[in-house]
Parts: C-alpha cells; structure tokens; sequence
C-alpha cells in the first residue's frame, strides 16, 4: 500500500472553468512581457469544445494550463503551455502535458505538436517523450 503525505498539497490536473481566468490572467502577467496572447484567446477558448483546455490546480489553487487545439481531422496541437513563475521546476508541465496527451488519445488520431523556443530548455524533454 502507498503511503500518502497529506500535509503536502496534491497536484490536480482538470478543465478550465470561467472562474480560473484570474488565475490565468496571473500566470500570463509576464509572459513575452505582458503581451502573451493566452488572454486574449481565453474565452475563446473556454467555450471550445474541438480542444481541450485544462488548468493544473496545486492544494486548490490554480498554478498552470495549457491547451489541446484540433486543426484538422489529423493535426493537433500541445500549446500555450504556461506555469506560474512561483511554481516552475516541480513538474507541473509534465503533469499537464501527460494530461493532455490522455486526452488526445481518447479524442484525437494523426500527429500531435508541441512547440517551444529553442531556449526553453525545460520543456525540450516533453517534446522528446
């Protein structure tokens, strides 16, 4: 049987609701110095059913997302991968990146792309799994 630390707090991966936009609106703040375009397609988003667009929720409170995008039958798309600047580094991409890969292999058929700049080391390894 699995020992279970309740003092640490969970990492909960689930869909984006209408009440994480403050969330998200703090965790793109300083993204490409405040002109991430996260926030502008947000809503959008939101009421998309072709993709998925999930958040990562740590001991409840909202500390990443991302989105699965549909562009064609056999083209999908990882992206606006975005953790908060207070939380990077614990894993929490790799668990909204797994998250969304189940999703598409439930959904989805043909490619799925992740793209990043060529310097965010961090993330390379999600593309190489």
């Amino acid at each position: 049987m699995m020992d279970i630390d309740i003092s640490k707090p969970i990492l909960v991966c689930r869909p984006a609701l209408a009440q994480d936009t403050p969330a998200m609106q703090e965790i793109t703040r300083t993204i490409w110095d405040g002109h991430d375009y996260v926030p502008r397609e947000w809503d959008h988003w939101l009421g998309d059913a072709s993709g998925c667009l999930a958040v990562a929720e740590l001991g409840g409170r909202v500390v990443g997302l991302a989105r699965l995008t549909q562009f064609s039958e056999q083209d999908w798309w990882d992206q606006a991968l975005r953790v908060h600047p207070e939380f990077r580094g614990q894993g929490i991409a790799s668990h909204l990146h797994e998250y969304l890969l189940d999703c598409w292999q439930r959904v989805g058929s043909g490619v799925l792309r992740l793209t990043t700049t060529a310097d965010r080391f961090p993330v390379h390894h999600l593309a190489e799994r």
